[in-house]
């Protein structure tokens, strides 16, 4: 059961780390997109959806983190409940 949770937390932390990668790469194209100055109405619809999806991906990304911990933290529970009590 500590090890199911285990994998599961590494799972999660790669899900996340990849979501914040991508997060990183929306933002230096807004960043890119923002330093034009002569900004066309369709340019600036675009660099706000990679603005938005910027948002929504570090949201994601940030829950994603957040069940890794969980899950890592059961998996530490158990280990050391395992340890402590043992079964007889």
């Amino acid at each position: 059961l500590g090890m199911a949770s285990y994998t599961k937390a590494k799972q999660y932390r790669t899900i996340s780390f990849v979501l914040r990668f991508v997060s990183l790469a929306a933002n230096i194209a807004v960043l890119a997109m923002v330093s034009n100055r002569n900004l066309t109405g369709n340019q600036r619809t675009l660099a706000y959806g990679f603005l938005g999806g910027d948002v929504l991906l570090n949201i994601t990304a940030g829950k994603y983190y957040q069940l890794s911990t969980q899950s890592l933290d059961r998996a530490l529970w158990q280990r050391n409940k395992d340890l402590l009590f043992p079964a007889r």
